[in-house]
């Protein structure tokens, strides 16, 4: 009883030693959006569905490079158990090729068609004509993203998460600043409005990397005084064809989970934006104000896989199973508590907007409805992101998150919103039925322990069966 008392309060140590910074990075992050939206919403309900359908292009592009990242995360995190820093600076390697090919593909979209990508979410000619413009100047900055996703994801992986917090407040500072000054046109600077915040995002993402690289290869520690991460172009680029095939291997399906989940996830935005602008306003604020409040969560699932995968690559697969039993009931109780937080602020933010009352009560309501999912909705994302990932059972992960997406949430709100034009509050809902099959799926799946998988131990052919 001690020995297992004192285990769980070494966990929980662990846990906020890594899950705090991570939860704060993901906040500034959070933020960057949120300052966005705020100093663009002074312009009107539409510079802010503009810029809100805009940003949901980039959030699938982080979608896409956090689920590159889970992926190389499961290798990295098990090969830190093992002590083995060559293979991680090779999963680093694969990890930003894989990144930087995907941004490359959604910076050529959206610069050669970023009408027609804002066109695909509304109809408004208006909000076509500014969020295209929005798009296609924020998307230089997917660049400099998808480098510091590649580090900052094994950086979390090997333990190393205050450096990244630190860029990114910077960033955030920085990215204010040059709002206030670009979108209003204060110090002498041009008043371009929507235009200026996109310039300001990217100068921002800019100084982000250059913190990053610049901590990672100028600082120490005590790998032969050089970071872990502090790998070489022959060290990054060594990876064999095996190499590739094993990272694939247990990566597609993690970055298909994500794509498939977030494009289920932007359904709602095209709903409400039929629905009408001010409730896809009413949707983006409440989106916006979710985000920032489960930010906390970000972290949580991060560390939760850090410390699993941690476990089975040290071989302590009973300490795995340990851990992940508590994570699995510490996560919908911390969802609850932050449940109450969002049905608390429901009444405060919307009042931040510069929109009409309609859009404030539709907004209100779609906090109280997410809040009520809380606990729901995080016990899933710690079991699919933290423990599933960590064991390398990716495909069952992305047939619970993306099958239950498809299969249950997208038919539902597309027929409340699209055929029967239902009210906000009652698509809402629909949007979030997934998270109860979701969850007893989960539960099965943990008690069966067939999630747990030493992958550095794996060939390609045996992984290719997991």
């Amino acid at each position: 009883m001690l020995l297992a008392l004192e285990s769980r309060r070494q966990l929980f140590q662990n846990l906020l030693r890594l899950a705090v910074p991570i939860a704060l990075q993901n906040l500034v992050g959070s933020a960057l959006n949120l300052v966005d939206t705020v100093m663009i919403g002074s312009l009107g309900s539409t510079s802010i569905a503009s810029v809100g359908l805009a940003n949901q292009i980039f959030f699938l592009l982080n979608l896409f490079l956090f689920g590159v990242g889970s992926g190389a995360a499961i290798f990295t995190a098990q090969f830190w158990g093992k002590k083995d820093i060559a293979s991680i600076r090779r999963s680093l390697g694969l990890s930003l090729t894989v990144m930087l090919l995907g941004a490359g593909l959604f910076f050529a979209l959206c610069q050669t068609l970023p009408r027609f990508v804002i066109g695909i979410f509304s109809p408004d000619p208006r909000v076509i004509a500014l969020g295209g413009r929005f798009l296609q100047i924020m998307s230089w900055g997917f660049l400099f993203q998808a480098v510091s996703a590649g580090f900052v994801s094994v950086l979390r992986s090997v333990e190393r998460v205050r450096m990244p917090l630190v860029a990114g407040v910077v960033s955030l500072a920085l990215n204010t600043f040059l709002n206030w000054c670009l979108i209003f046109g204060n110090l002498g600077f041009p008043k371009w409005g929507v235009a200026g915040s996109a310039f300001a995002t990217i100068l921002a993402r800019l100084v982000e990397m250059s913190i990053i690289l610049a901590s990672v290869y100028l600082g120490k520690s005590a790998v032969r005084g050089r970071s872990v991460c502090a790998a070489s172009l022959r060290e990054l680029f060594s990876f064999t064809w095996g190499d590739v095939r094993r990272f694939v291997g247990l990566t597609w399906p993690v970055v298909g989970n994500e794509l498939g989940w977030a494009l289920g996830y932007t359904v709602p935005s095209l709903i409400f934006a039929h629905l009408g602008t001010d409730d896809l306003a009413a949707y983006n604020i409440a989106d916006t104000a979710i985000k920032l409040v489960i930010v906390i969560f970000f972290g949580t699932t991060s560390a939760n896989a850090v410390l699993v995968g941690k476990k089975i690559g040290e071989g302590d697969h009973e300490g795995a199973r340990r851990t992940a039993r508590y994570f699995a009931i510490f996560a919908p109780l911390l969802g609850l508590s932050t449940g109450l937080i969002l049905a608390a602020s429901s009444f405060l933010v919307p009042q931040l907007f510069h929109v009409n009352g309609v859009v404030k009560g539709l907004a209100a309501a779609g906090m109280l409805i997410f809040a009520l999912d809380m606990p729901l909705r995080m016990f899933n994302w710690h079991v699919i992101v933290g423990i599933l990932r960590a064991g390398g059972d990716t495909k069952f992960g992305l047939l619970l998150d993306v099958g239950m997406t498809w299969m249950v949430s997208v038919p539902l709100a597309s027929v409340a919103g699209l055929v029967f034009a239902a009210p906000f509050w009652l698509v809402y809902v629909a949007t979030l039925v997934e998270d109860v099959p979701k969850f007893f799926m989960g539960v099965a799946r943990l008690h069966s322990g067939k999630w747990l998988n030493d992958v550095t131990q794996k060939s390609p052919e045996v992984l290719a069966k997991v």
